[in-house]
């Protein structure tokens, strides 16, 4: 299972103790890491993981980062997105995500597997059995940012839309993935969600910053502390919005 991890160099550091919690917490994990690397080559990571990681080098702007990442896939293909601003706390369920990733239908998008607090204004009320699972149909690109299955149609939908330059903040997809329209225009490939969480997962970085529950675990872990910024505040991103974990 092919997993990309959409990064940079000056957040390669964030990026490897992403790696160390999927490994922590699913030491036989069935995915393949796809590094983006700008002007310095990861090689400890091969070192450290061994053929569970490919490494390429591209810009570092956002989109040329996308194309890169995306080269590896094949259309229609699932793939793991793994962004670095989101790390893992648990896998509470593997094995709905092996079983999910076998439901390869044309018309199917992308397998969300965590619950957020704004899921009520995100699903439709449509339903649909995959398997033993009953999923609910999202109205729109919900949490976008978190692991799941995608399609690359979906990511090249998104992250390389025409109206968005080579290089922009983040924040500039949060207009495009609640557009309604444009995730029911043809070829329709409907992002379902399950009901529970089945991943429970952290932030890593707020606008640039590193949360303190990022900095705790690193802690925790016996894991070097990147020379980054950190957030002053005391919030913790468990639990808002974008995160959440039962």
């Amino acid at each position: 299972m092919k997993a990309i991890c959409f990064t940079f160099d000056r957040n390669m550091p964030v990026m490897e103790y992403v790696l160390h919690t999927y490994f922590k917490c699913w030491p036989d994990n069935p995915f393949t890491f796809y590094i983006p690397w700008n002007k310095i080559r990861p090689d400890h990571l091969i070192k450290k993981y061994g053929d569970k990681i490919r490494l390429l080098q591209t810009d570092s702007r956002v989109k040329p980062t996308v194309r890169t990442l995306l080269s590896v896939a094949e259309p229609n293909e699932f793939i793991w997105w793994a962004q670095d601003d989101k790390y893992i706390l648990d896998f509470k369920n593997k094995q709905i995500i092996k079983d999910l990733y076998l439901h390869n239908d044309p018309d199917i998008g992308g397998f969300m597997f965590t619950k957020n607090e704004d899921a009520g204004t995100a699903y439709s009320n449509i339903n649909k059995d995959f398997g033993n699972y009953n999923l609910i149909q999202k109205s729109f690109a919900h949490q976008i940012f978190q692991p799941q299955l995608f399609k690359k149609e979906i990511l090249e939908k998104l992250y390389l839309h025409k109206s968005l330059p080579e290089h922009y903040p983040l924040v500039k997809l949060q207009p495009l993935m609640r557009n309604k329209k444009l995730w029911i225009s043809p070829p329709e490939q409907c992002l379902y969600t399950t009901r529970e969480n089945h991943i429970n997962i952290a932030e890593t970085i707020d606008q640039g910053n590193m949360t303190l529950n990022f900095v705790e675990d690193m802690k925790k872990d016996s894991f070097p502390i990147p020379n980054l910024p950190i957030l002053t505040s005391d919030k913790n991103m468990y639990g808002q919005g974008f995160v959440y974990a039962d």
